[in-house]
């Protein structure tokens, strides 16, 4: 045997101290892979969350220049320059206006945001949520610290918008529209307007 193949020789099997070396160092790897992995998880779900956060509290002071019905309308923000705003109200689904009370509901909402015979929008703040499928900006308004989505609820002028676990922020104020009978909830056979366009569609502006 060569001097070569007697070192050989000697290194076969690995000693202990050797295989234990090398498991150290393989469990040392795994954890920092782990370590690394799990790091890199956290700085996600914080940055997502930030961006949450700072989406949803995006507020853009401004008036309504026009209700188109119940639940939609137009926002002029004060920012100069800044262009219309198409606003779908977040949260809340309100009779359509070929719908029974689809009109009541328009004029309700015409009547929280324009000042009474001016035709002119009151000062109003609106907090953006992102957009919908026909890309109008999702929001809710407040106009003189009352929100508007809450009190077109609460007054039976508007449904609470479920999503598609069953939740919505206004269940409270329907409830309540609901237990009192109030605007569209005085009807006991009212549709909801989901209902209404699921059998109808949309009403033609």
């Amino acid at each position: 045997m060569s001097v070569a193949e007697h070192a050989h020789a000697r290194e076969w099997p690995p000693q202990p101290a050797a295989l234990g070396r090398r498991h150290r160092r393989a469990r040392g790897l795994r954890a920092w892979a782990a370590a690394d992995v799990l790091g890199l998880a956290l700085a996600l779900a914080v940055w997502a969350a930030a961006t949450s956060v700072q989406a949803a509290a995006r507020v853009l002071p401004g008036q309504v220049t026009r209700v188109v019905d119940g639940d939609t309308l137009w926002f002029q923000p004060d920012e100069p320059g800044a262009p219309l705003v198409a606003v779908r109200l977040r949260g809340i689904d309100a009779p359509e206006t070929c719908q029974a009370w689809g009109r009541q509901a328009t004029a309700a909402l015409r009547e929280h945001v324009l000042r009474q015979g001016q035709g002119q929008g009151q000062p109003a703040s609106l907090r953006v949520y992102g957009q919908d499928d026909y890309r109008r900006t999702l929001g809710a308004l407040s106009v003189g610290g009352v929100d508007v989505n809450a009190a077109l609820v609460a007054q039976g002028h508007a449904w609470a918008w479920r999503d598609v676990h069953g939740r919505s922020p206004y269940l409270q104020q329907e409830a309540a529209a609901r237990s009192s009978l109030r605007g569209v909830h005085a009807d006991a056979a009212a549709e909801t307007p989901w209902d209404f366009r699921q059998r109808h569609g949309r009403c033609r502006k």
